[in-house]
């Protein structure tokens, strides 16, 4: 089948959607189907001269094609400059379609790159949830789907309660891990000692975005209850988000905390951080909407993949997914329980040993094969 994946984001860029993408259209083309990638055209400084292919370790099995915007973003302040390019994409996407045969399967992740479309087979992707606030154009998008994927129950309970969407248009179906990349034969010292790391400390590792509602302020406020010998180690984040980080870690006189890059295009070491812990750390705050409900974690399947001990916000996004025989659950945005709870894991660790062989176990039904040929299967029994 011939499957058109339309999406705002460019490529490359540092966004955790952007991997996510061009790894979808991967396994769509490699299990057969004839994919385009339809993205805007717009200026890209950071990553001017990368090939989107090379910097995310994708086969060059589908086409990327760059439709005309005006991007502004940069040129002009506030947020106007995103919804012009916004519009002028949805536009562009409007009218390249037009020839397009009908047998085209459309497939997006946001209700605004496909608010123009009109054709038959629509199908939408749910993430963390974008709602327009003319809810005329929610209820036109949804009304034209042929159907929805969607990452984690409660949002199908709310697709269903706010656009009557019946639960036949829709599945369930969490996010993927590439199991070989993350489950990686190094012992805990090996890892340690190619990463620069000590070897003697007790690591504490949080690998991803540094954004508050990634519950990274609780982490590193739970260094000060942590025994001596423990180290919490972030890796990750674009320049801005770290220098951000740092000011709140030194303005809060915070011990024991190291802040790492771990850029997009040296994804290949974020395996090694999770193999080099002790234990991960899952943060999410509850006070967001989006990590308390509507989040599937890339990360926590990652996580799951390295078989090292997890601790984890106990919220219902996260308990979509795994439960107290795989995770060290504790409440979350406390400082004093995270920490509790991370002492447990480097006490008991058999304890932590047999949840995380647990886990290891359960991302099985979470590989990329396995999702898209759900998603294919369910393209073929609704069209």
């Amino acid at each position: 089948m011939r499957i058109i994946y339309i999406t705002h984001w460019r490529f490359p860029s540092d966004k955790t959607m952007s991997p996510l993408i061009m790894r979808t259209c991967e396994e769509l083309s490699r299990q057969g189907n004839e994919v385009e990638l339809w993205t805007p055209r717009r200026k890209n400084a950071q990553y001017s001269r990368a090939d989107p292919f090379a910097h995310y370790g994708i086969d060059r099995l589908f086409v990327i094609k760059k439709l005309p915007v005006l991007d502004l973003i940069g040129v002009i302040p506030g947020s106007g400059a995103f919804w012009v390019m916004i519009i002028t994409f949805a536009v562009s996407v409007w009218w390249k379609s037009i020839l397009i045969p009908e047998e085209t399967i459309w497939y997006s992740h946001d209700i605004r790159d496909i608010v123009l479309l009109y054709k038959k087979n629509i199908f939408a992707e749910i993430h963390d949830f974008y709602e327009s606030s003319f809810n005329f154009l929610n209820k036109s998008v949804y009304g034209r789907l042929r159907g929805l994927v969607v990452t984690n129950r409660i949002k199908m309970d709310h697709l269903e309660k706010k656009y009557g969407i019946p639960r036949d248009k829709m599945i369930h179906l969490p996010n993927a891990v590439d199991l070989a990349r993350f489950n990686r034969k190094e012992t805990r010292e090996e890892a340690r000692k190619k990463l620069l790391l000590p070897v003697e400390k007790k690591l504490v590792v949080y690998t991803g975005s540094l954004f508050a509602w990634k519950g990274i302020h609780t982490l590193a406020l739970a260094s000060s209850f942590l025994p001596e010998g423990a180290q919490i180690l972030f890796a990750g984040g674009n320049e801005k988000e770290r220098q951000e980080f740092q000011k709140f870690v030194d303005s809060n006189n915070l011990p024991g905390i190291t802040v790492l890059p771990l850029p997009y295009e040296d994804l290949g070491r974020a395996p090694l951080f999770m193999r080099a812990a002790d234990v991960l750390v899952l943060p999410n705050t509850a006070k967001d909407p989006v990590s308390k409900l509507e989040t599937s974690p890339v990360k926590l399947f990652e996580y799951m993949a390295s078989m090292t001990p997890i601790v984890a916000s106990d919220l219902p996004s996260i308990r979509n997914i795994v439960d107290e025989t795989m995770v060290k659950f504790f409440a979350p945005d406390d400082p004093a329980r995270l920490a509790e709870a991370i002492r447990s894991v480097l006490e008991d660790t058999k304890s932590a040993e047999k949840r995380a062989l647990v886990a290891i176990k359960e991302t099985g039904r979470y590989s990329w094969d396995r999702r898209i040929k759900t998603i294919t299967n369910f393209f073929d029994s609704v069209i």
